[in-house]
């Protein structure tokens, strides 16, 4: 992430992801950790190096651990990390597939499905949707934990449909509820529920010269890069033109419920 807070720009924090299935990915994140730093010699820029840490996310057991190098000193590897006050922990998917999930799912006694659901409600989803703008957690945990229900009721995985046992368990896609969730969270920035202003600040009400068909409520720059083109902000602003677009919702003059459905 590119902080400008002053005329010359200042490098502050980025990010570099690389997935990892093999020794030759691990040699294209350092390639990429050198492009990295060749553009911070080139724009007269000093990496702290004592600051930059390097984490794994994974539910395999036996992780590619791989020392990367910046300036020829070895990037320290923590367990986890903590960024925009999001703490990012290298056992968080372990913990998700493998104790606080799947050993209640494979208790063979448990057969209640309220119980199961409300389970998965507050101990799992909390889980998956937090700081939502920032991770957009994996589907596949409620898909498997919907599975599992679809099996221990019918023993058997045939017919198995994703979107029927949503229906019958009144549960939303963690996709749909993030959406949800994003809009709103701008609802409430734009009417001051949050009281942000530097938030405020940085969003662009478009506000026509003439009449026109568009019906878009903020102004969308465009950006040079994929990771500014999906920061929060603009992800924020951009959703809520296509559904508000595509809805008819006028978001000054809707309340948060009317909102949510």
């Amino acid at each position: 992430m590119v902080f400008h807070n002053d005329p010359t720009w200042l490098l502050s924090c980025s990010m570099v992801y690389q997935v990892i299935s093999d020794i030759f990915d691990c040699k294209i994140l350092q390639s990429n950790l050198n492009l990295l730093l060749k553009w911070c010699v080139n724009n007269k820029m000093k990496i702290n190096v004592s600051k930059c840490n390097i984490i794994t996310f994974s539910h395999i057991k036996n992780r590619i651990t791989y020392g990367c190098y910046l300036e020829g000193v070895l990037i320290s590897r923590p367990n986890f990390i903590r960024d925009l006050g999001v703490l990012f922990d290298s056992t968080f998917l372990g913990v998700l597939f493998n104790s606080t999930f799947l050993g209640v799912l494979n208790t063979k006694n448990f057969k209640d499905v309220r119980s199961l659901k409300t389970l998965c409600c507050s101990l799992v989803r909390p889980l998956l949707e937090f700081s939502s703008m920032y991770i957009k957690a994996i589907e596949k945990i409620q898909h498997r934990f919907l599975r599992v229900i679809h099996f221990r009721f019918n023993n058997q995985l045939i017919n198995f449909s994703y979107d029927n046992i949503l229906s019958f368990l009144n549960l939303s896609k963690l996709h749909d509820r993030r959406i949800i969730s994003d809009l709103v969270t701008l609802y409430k920035i734009v009417h001051g529920i949050v009281n942000c202003p530097l938030l405020l600040f940085e969003i662009q009400f478009r506000i026509p010269s003439h009449f026109s068909r568009s019906g878009n409520t903020f102004y969308i720059d465009t950006y040079s890069t994929n990771y500014m083109h999906n920061s929060p902000l603009a992800h924020l602003q951009r959703l809520c033109n296509s559904i508000f677009c595509q809805y008819s919702i006028d978001i000054f003059h809707k309340n948060v419920s009317q909102i949510k459905h």
